[in-house]
């Protein structure tokens, strides 16, 4: 991690000395705000999509754990979720939407049963920071729209290890998806490969959230050329999210 933490000093040089420095080495804190119709699409995995993940998680001390993510439905399952969004915040450094693709999973680190979501891989429209690559170039190919024609959101988006195409209809009359606590409890703490994680909290937006799962949809979804045919589930937040971050909350933990 030595060049993790030089690029986090760096950082930390760039903002007011009193609350940050690298003689204190205080987390990055910014706030997010994720635009209303923030998507998750949800696969149940096999073992052998198991295997697969798990050989591609840096940290050995790092291993998947089953989650539920509907209420009252405690039959915990192993799962990746695409979590396709737009979103806006000081620390991005632009006043525009920036669209977001997360593939995650939901792990356990195993000296201390901390869990959280992982991210297994991500695009971005925009210039990111992560642990992993440092900076990652923006995806030209990228896209979250709504047409509010025919409430029809588009999404577009690939990487070097997943793509994804699809099509989602939304209406009035879509079903509610009352989603688990666990979700929210695992997205406490959000994990790269390597052990680093973002500390995330947030507010009843997510907590008293309304989710809604569509009635029709049309998805094209690959992740280390495996392909993924049928959802578990698919659900949308039908308002905004609030979300504040620590930015590698434990690099000098390490």
């Amino acid at each position: 991690m030595f060049f993790q933490k030089i690029i986090y000093n760096m950082l930390l040089t760039g903002f007011p000395n009193l609350v940050y420095n690298p003689i204190t080495k205080n987390p990055l804190n910014s706030k997010f705000i994720v635009d209303k119709n923030s998507l998750y699409i949800n696969y149940v995995l096999n073992n052998d999509a198991i295997y697969e993940i798990q050989k591609n998680i840096i940290d050995p001390d790092l291993e998947l754990e089953p989650i539920s993510l509907e209420k009252n439905n405690n039959n915990k399952k192993y799962y990746i979720s695409i979590n396709i969004y737009n979103v806006t915040s000081p620390i991005l450094n632009t006043m525009n939407v920036i669209t977001r693709c997360e593939i995650n999973t939901y792990v356990r680190r195993k000296t201390d049963n901390k869990k959280g979501t992982l991210i297994l891989d991500y695009s971005s429209n925009s210039l990111s920071m992560d642990p992993l690559n440092i900076f990652k170039p923006r995806s030209f190919n990228t896209t979250y729209n709504l047409d509010n024609s025919n409430d029809k959101i588009d999404m577009i988006s690939s990487s070097s290890n997943f793509e994804l195409f699809g099509k989602i209809n939304i209406n009035e009359c879509d079903d509610k998806f009352i989603t688990s606590s666990d979700l929210h409890k695992f997205t406490d703490n959000v994990f790269y490969s390597n052990g680093i994680y973002d500390k995330i909290y947030y507010d009843s937006s997510l907590t008293h959230c309304n989710t809604l799962q569509p009635y029709k949809s049309d998805i094209l979804f690959k992740l280390y050329n495996r392909e993924y045919i049928i959802p578990d589930s698919i659900f949308y937040f039908d308002n905004q999210i609030n979300f504040s971050g620590e930015m590698w909350s434990n690099l000098f933990n390490n």
